[in-house]
């Protein structure tokens, strides 16, 4: 049992009133149904599938999910703090992280380090330094993006990159991304390893989802052509989805957006199986699917060639299921 018991229960008493015990289930006065009755029924220990972030089911509006997503829900609070809040404890240490998600120790640390854009950086919109700033706003126009959005350096360790900022649920700036303007080996530059936050531990999103459904791209510019089309999105920063961002997008429903390539093709059932592992619905259709039109990599290229309308219509007409027992080839999705 990865969610003790006790902890959520202890939680549950100082949130909810008439908490109810039902055997290994602990049942609440549902946050989402308008009469309150005791519809949220909450497993620590995961449920019939073993969910690793324990499981809750409302069913007056079928609402499911982890308990980390609920407690995240109800206390506005990121990951990290709602799975001390579970696990019973003031703080998660490093060994508890990589016993609870199965993550290499190298790439956790507890400490909290706060978060910084890089020196000498600033909007592009701003244009102290014209060749610069007009340099980035070339990539960019050229990619059909928004450059009022990002930033640019001018000096430093990120000189001439764009830096592209994320930010959690409550706005916060929860880490960057930059991406050179010149010719380099090393295109894409995220922060230090010191502060303690790898790619792999958040999910970039152009604006705070207002819709259930997210479509998930691998590279942010990717998942900002969709933004630009009407669709809420996300990147997780390559072909792999670590078991951090599989619990932050359980409560949503996914649309796979992958590039159109090989690798892309091959990531697409590893990505479906991790997010099944952290999410306890039985919806129908929670997970679709949909790739870029033949000849084009990704979605920032297909945005180049035509408008963000185009895009739009052409992932209403082909976005489909994903039925791992029937895929067929992939590459013609």
């Amino acid at each position: 049992m990865q969610i003790e018991f006790d902890a959520f229960l202890d939680w549950a008493n100082k949130r909810f009133s008439n908490v109810l015990i039902k055997g290994n289930e602990i049942r609440l006065n549902s946050v989402f149904a308008e009469d309150k009755g005791h519809h949220l029924w909450c497993n620590p220990s995961g449920g019939k599938k073993g969910v690793v972030f324990g499981v809750y089911h409302c069913f007056k509006t079928d609402k499911k999910g982890t308990l980390v997503n609920l407690v995240m829900d109800v206390e506005k609070c990121d990951f990290y703090t709602a799975l001390r809040v579970l696990r019973g404890s003031a703080r998660v240490t490093s060994k508890e992280l990589v016993e609870i998600l199965d993550l290499p120790e190298k790439n956790i640390n507890n400490k909290k380090n706060e978060i910084k854009l890089p020196e000498c950086c600033e909007r592009i919109n701003k244009f102290s330094n014209l060749k610069i700033h007009l340099t980035a706003i070339d990539y960019l126009d050229k990619r059909k993006i928004d450059f009022n959005d990002f930033y640019v350096c001018y000096d430093g360790n990120y000189k001439n990159r764009i830096i592209i900022p994320y930010f959690d649920f409550q706005k916060r700036l929860i880490y960057f991304n930059s991406r050179a303007l010149h010719e380099t080996r090393l295109r894409y530059l995220g922060p230090p390893k010191t502060i303690g936050v790898g790619k792999e531990d958040v999910l970039y999103f152009p604006e705070i989802p207002k819709d259930k459904k997210i479509y998930l791209t691998e590279g942010e510019f990717d998942a900002y052509s969709l933004f630009l089309s009407g669709l809420s999105s996300a990147a997780c920063g390559g072909k792999n989805l670590s078991d951090i961002q599989a619990s932050v997008l359980s409560r949503f429903n996914i649309c796979l957006c992958l590039d159109l390539d090989k690798a892309g093709t091959s990531a697409l059932k590893s990505m479906k199986t991790k997010l099944d592992a952290f999410n306890s619905s039985s919806e129908k259709n929670r997970i679709t699917i949909i790739r870029p039109a033949e000849g084009y990599k990704d979605w920032n290229e297909m945005l180049i060639k035509f408008n963000k309308d185009v895009i739009k219509s052409y992932v209403e007409k082909f976005e489909r299921p994903f039925d791992l027992n029937s895929l067929g080839d992939l590459n013609e999705l």
